[in-house]
């Protein structure tokens, strides 16, 4: 049984892991009523270029927000700055992608 816990956990290893430049920057999907914003914030000592896509939904509708930004280290910014039809009622998803 142990054996195959083991196993198990180092099959499911690379399913879990991030490249390093996902790693270096974070994605968050704000909302306030209807506004929405995707802010993009670069932790590593390197500059990035980043893509975000952040989909939001009312009434099970989606509401999807796009942009990029370029990020000096440390740096944050906002990918998207949008105002939806209806009040948001939560984050669906968020999709992040950085280059060097």
């Amino acid at each position: 049984m142990a054996r195959w816990i083991v196993m198990a956990l180092l099959m499911a290893a690379p399913l879990t892991t991030t490249s390093s430049a996902q790693a270096a920057a974070t994605l968050q999907c704000k909302y306030n009523g209807r506004n929405v914003q995707a802010l993009i914030t670069n932790s590593k000592d390197e500059p990035r270029s980043c893509t975000a896509e952040c989909v939001w939904h009312y009434a099970n509708i989606p509401f999807i927000g796009t942009g990029g930004a370029q990020l000096e280290a440390g740096e944050a910014k906002t990918a998207y700055r949008g105002t939806a039809p209806r009040i948001i009622e939560r984050v669906y998803s968020q999709t992040l992608n950085c280059d060097r």
